[in-house]
């Protein structure tokens, strides 16, 4: 990972960015370093360890490019709804 790379994972790791570019919901992520080419960085976040079990499992697969820029690669928001 180089700096500028480091420097754009810590701004949209952060509740501001993720708030304002993913909404409601996104913005209390747990990030991981899930793989890194010399182009690129994924990161993946959920909400996994931290959510009540009342509230919607959401995640986030963000890569990073060699000059800092951000793709949103997936984003996933779930319900466990139980049966009757």
């Amino acid at each position: 990972m180089n700096a500028k790379q480091l420097e754009t994972a810590q701004y949209v790791t952060g509740k501001y960015w993720l708030g304002q570019k993913l909404g409601f919901g996104f913005d209390n992520l747990t990030f991981e370093k899930i793989s890194e080419t010399e182009d690129s960085v994924l990161l993946f976040g959920s909400n996994a360890y931290t959510k009540h079990w009342s509230n919607r499992l959401v995640c986030v697969s963000l890569s990073i490019g060699k000059r800092g820029g951000v793709k949103i690669v997936n984003k996933r928001s779930h319900y466990w709804a139980s049966s009757h």
